[in-house]
């Protein structure tokens, strides 16, 4: 939470907030991390996350901070996931195991790679990728992707925020989920395949829904 910490030390938030137009969000979460500076972060309350979460990119807008959105990115796992799947949606997401991911690059055009998923237990969809292609270099700079899961002419689209996963354990336990999704075998014990992912640079995306349409 380092380059949260300096936005609101640099600009003197909330106390200086008029002065230096901190935007009345970041002031507030500014506040909070000020008033709790002695709480650790695993000891803070999930809202409170939520609210440093949805305050970012106000920050990044005001502040030009860019660490901001990778700080975004790796408090996914504490933000509570407002999504709820669509019944129909999330039978549809059950039956296949491909789709097409859309990261967007550097210049804003989207690159596009054909993918295989697993789902977890909270609906979120684990795509393994390798460290050094266009997806994975994307989702670090930019977390907002998109996936469509084709059927023909029908196809679901899901859109939401991509968490970078590189290391373990989670690594190998999360791939070990997509090899089993895709393979229709047991998931293999996660520490028989850490040098085979370390080999072939494997890392793994976890995407967070945050919205599903359905074309047929």
């Amino acid at each position: 939470m380092d380059a949260i910490n300096k936005v609101c030390r640099t600009r003197g938030a909330p106390k200086s907030a008029g002065r230096q137009r901190v935007p009345p969000a970041v002031a507030k979460v500014c506040l909070s991390l000020q008033e709790g500076s002695g709480v650790r972060a695993h000891q803070r309350p999930q809202k409170e996350w939520t609210a440093v979460y949805a305050s970012l990119p106000e920050m990044v807008a005001a502040f030009g901070h860019r660490p901001l959105v990778a700080v975004r990115a790796r408090l996914l796992p504490w933000v509570a996931m407002a999504f709820v799947w669509d019944s129909e949606h999330r039978l549809f997401l059950d039956e296949h195991v491909w789709a097409i991911l859309a990261t967007g690059r550097r210049d804003g055009s989207p690159q596009q790679s054909m993918v295989g998923y697993a789902v977890d237990d909270e609906g979120r969809l684990l795509v393994s990728v390798k460290s050094y292609t266009a997806k994975w270099k994307n989702a670090l700079r930019q977390p907002v992707v998109s996936l469509a899961v084709p059927d023909g002419r029908a196809h679901l689209v899901i859109y939401g925020k991509a968490e970078t996963i590189s290391t373990e354990p989670l690594r190998s336990a999360l791939t070990a989920q997509v090899f089993a999704a895709l393979s229709g075998a047991p998931a293999p014990e996660p520490s028989t395949i850490v040098e085979m992912l370390d080999d072939q640079k494997r890392t793994l995306l976890r995407v967070t829904p945050e919205k599903t349409i359905f074309h047929v």
